[in-house]
């Protein structure tokens, strides 16, 4: 899978979890872009990525991730750990 297409399927998560419509997603979107994209909604999101892309995110990654761009930096390194 290639990172645009990662990030085609990150943003249809987002839109299924956060129920976003009339913004345009890119990598720099963060919580503040997006209304309804607090706390609750976003450990919704970060499970439903888990699961979308069958992975884990390490703990102190969590607090890391500022945007999308963070989020897809840290799926696609997760993904090739996973596949070696």
């Amino acid at each position: 899978m290639d990172r645009q297409e990662t990030l085609n399927q990150l943003i249809s998560v987002m839109g299924t979890v956060l129920d976003i419509k009339g913004i345009v997603v890119g990598e720099e979107t963060n919580a503040y872009d997006v209304d309804g994209w607090d706390s609750l909604s976003h450990a919704r999101f970060v499970l439903a990525v888990e699961q979308h892309f069958q992975i884990r995110f390490p703990g102190d990654l969590l607090f890391d991730m500022e945007n999308i761009g963070d989020m897809l930096e840290a799926i696609i390194d997760l993904l090739k750990a996973a596949n070696g």
